[in-house]
């Protein structure tokens, strides 16, 4: 019964020493609240991926921010969750040495206390004989059989003598073997942490990449909002000094937030173009047919609209040598809030496929989304094949944007 429950304790000594060593939570008991850094952290994910979704050419400026914000959360918190992970692996590596020294340690001890053992035996033999060790080994007479049993005789009881050397090394063995499990399990332990750390790694590359696919999403809109602003100030000057304001805002906040320059290849190609003209609106000639029908139609409605659709490329590019500077990278690439002032790429507005209109009406651009124009495009534009940039009442193209 005193064995069986030596054993018991000894085998729950073990557990608990396991579960020491290898950081080993407990069980969670019923009923206790999720780790709150768990749940924020899986909530940052979820914000991240409705984020993602955002369709950030006809999402507001505020939607836009947000989106921006929750993507940078998540990849904030997935960055220290990573960190985390990894000082948890280079810790569970050196319990694991720990472990694996400590299972030496007790090897060796092990070995000295046999060796220990063994020399007293042979000691206690050749005392009682007067003989030698090797004399009976290797004698192959019957008398060595006879010999030999003598030896193995006054080696217990040499061993009986000696009953704390072979407790102390009964207990050695059991420490071997106990420090074995510890090492094994340490070294389990390792190679799950590590395989977190590679799953976390890959987790907030994903992030990264969600976020910078928006990244670029912004700044392309940074870029359409702002190819409006020089043609607007010939028509409405607060309007493109407000839109211009806007975007810098925006822009700067991108430009803080991003990992790195962005280095695009948003460069205008150059494009061949058939325009033609009704109303006195150029457009691209896909689009002419269904323009001017709508402009009938509006008309008949007492809606009268005017407008501008295609602008070239080549004002663009003007604009940006004026003031971005001079080289292709300047023209075509450099970010837009790195200009002064802020200039668009060339490229980036419906315009130049001469596939949008900014629509006049009573002498003005259409202001707010409760003019009458507005309101009439609103209900019949899309039977036309033309739909508005939330963001602008005025301005309407093949997609929205």
């Amino acid at each position: 019964m005193r064995t069986a429950t030596t054993s018991l304790r000894r085998a729950s000594a073990l557990a608990i020493v396991v579960s020491i060593l290898l950081g080993v939570a407990t069980p969670a008991v019923a009923g206790k609240s999720d780790d709150p850094v768990k749940k924020r952290r899986q909530v940052a994910q979820q914000r991240a991926d409705v984020a993602s979704q955002l369709d950030v050419l006809k999402a507001t400026d505020a939607q836009v921010e947000a989106a921006l914000n929750d993507l940078q959360t998540n990849v904030q918190s997935r960055a220290a969750e990573l960190s985390d992970a990894k000082a948890a692996a280079a810790g569970a590596v050196a319990r694991l040495a720990q472990a694996r020294a400590d299972e030496a340690a007790k090897q060796a001890e092990v070995d000295a206390l046999a060796a220990q053992l063994h020399s007293y035996a042979l000691d206690a033999f050749v005392q009682r004989t007067g003989g030698t060790f090797s004399d009976v080994i290797f004698n192959d007479s019957a008398a060595s059989v006879t010999d030999l049993a003598v030896q193995q005789a006054y080696t217990r009881l040499a061993s009986g003598h000696n009953a704390d050397i072979l407790d102390n090394l009964e207990a050695a063995r059991r420490g071997v073997t106990e420090t074995r499990t510890i090492a094994e399990q340490a070294a389990l332990d390792a190679l799950n942490r590590q395989k977190q750390e590679q799953a976390l790694f890959a987790g907030l590359t994903d992030a990264q990449n969600q976020q910078q696919k928006i990244e670029d999403d912004v700044q392309a809109r940074i870029d359409a909002a702002l190819s409006e602003t020089y043609y607007l100030q010939e028509v409405d000057r607060q309007l493109a000094d407000q839109i211009a304001a806007q975007q810098a805002a925006l822009s700067k906040k991108l430009t803080v937030q991003r990992h790195s320059s962005q280095t695009s290849t948003a460069r205008a190609k150059q494009r061949s173009i058939s325009l033609a003209t009704t109303h006195g609106i150029t457009v691209n000639t896909q689009i002419v047919g269904n323009l001017g029908r709508m402009l009938d139609a509006a008309a008949k409605a007492g809606v009268v609209l005017g407008g501008s659709g295609y602008r070239s490329d080549d004002r663009q590019i003007q604009l940006r040598r004026q003031h971005c500077g001079p080289t292709d990278y300047d023209i075509y690439d450099k970010p837009s809030l790195l200009c002064h002032p802020p200039v668009a790429r060339p490229g980036f507005s419906m315009h130049e496929q001469g596939l949008a209109i900014d629509f006049t009406y009573n002498g003005g651009l259409i202001r707010t989304h409760s003019s009458k124009a507005y309101n009439w495009l609103a209900a019949h534009a899309a039977d036309y094949g033309f739909y508005n940039l939330p963001a602008e009442a005025w301005h309407w193209s093949v997609n929205g944007r």
